[in-house]
C-alpha cells in the first residue's frame, strides 16, 4: 500500500513539472518575427516554370528586424550584414511576402549564385518560386492576378521560421568569427536574444 501511495505521490509532483515543460515547448513554437528589406523597386524575370529572378533596386541600407512572438520588440541591421550572415549558408532558403503598390507575392527566396547584394549599385538579387499572387484591388479575381514583372515601392517581409532563424544565426557566428578586425559584432535575433543590440 505505501508503493502504491509513492507512486500517487509520484505523478501528482511530476504533473506541474509536464505542465512548465510543454510551456517551454510552446514558446519556442509561438516564437516568431520578421526581417523587413525596403527598395525603391524590383522586378521579376521568369528563369523556368514559377522560378524567377528578383532583383530588387534601391535597397535599404538598413533591415528592420520585429518579432511579434513572445514579445512585440524590434531592432535594425544593415543590409550587408542580412546578406552576409545568409551567404555563409548558401543553401538556405527563406518564405517571404513581398508587396508593391498593387498587389501581394508569395514567395520562396535563395540567395542568387552570382553575387546578391551589391552595396554600392543598391541592388539585391535572390531566385525567386512564387506560390501565389493576391492583388489589393477587390475587382481583381486572385485565381487571374499576374505577377508583376516590374514594380515600384517595394517591401519583402521574410519570415523567421525556426530553420531560417538557426542558419542566419550560424552565418552570424561564422561571419564574426572568421573576422578578427571585426570589433563591434553585429548580431540577429534568435529565441534564446529576442533584444539583440
Amino acid at each position: 500500500m505505501k508503493l502504491v501511495k509513492f507512486f500517487i505521490l509520484l505523478v501528482i509532483l511530476a504533473l506541474p513539472l509536464s505542465l512548465v515543460s510543454a510551456q517551454d515547448e510552446g514558446e519556442d513554437i509561438t516564437w516568431s518575427g520578421s526581417y523587413v528589406v525596403t527598395a525603391g523597386s524590383g522586378s521579376f524575370v521568369e528563369a523556368d516554370d514559377d522560378v524567377f529572378t528578383l532583383t530588387l533596386n534601391d535597397v535599404s541600407e538598413y533591415t528592420t528586424w520585429v518579432v511579434n512572438l513572445p514579445d512585440l520588440t524590434s531592432g535594425i541591421l544593415t543590409t550587408q550584414d542580412l546578406i552576409a550572415f545568409w551567404t555563409f549558408q548558401p543553401e538556405l532558403t527563406a518564405t517571404a511576402v513581398l508587396t508593391t503598390e498593387n498587389e501581394s507575392v508569395l514567395v520562396t527566396l535563395a540567395l542568387a549564385e552570382e553575387t546578391a547584394f551589391d552595396p554600392e549599385e543598391g541592388t539585391l538579387t535572390f531566385t525567386a518560386v512564387v506560390t501565389s499572387t493576391n492583388a489589393f484591388d477587390p475587382e481583381i479575381d486572385d485565381a487571374k492576378a499576374d505577377l508583376p514583372e516590374e514594380f515600384e515601392l517595394v517591401t519583402v517581409f521574410i519570415n523567421m521560421d525556426a530553420t531560417f532563424v538557426e542558419g542566419i544565426t550560424a552565418g552570424m557566428v561564422a561571419r564574426n568569427e572568421g573576422t578578427r578586425a571585426n570589433t563591434s559584432q553585429t548580431c540577429t535575433p534568435t529565441p534564446a536574444n529576442n533584444f539583440c543590440k
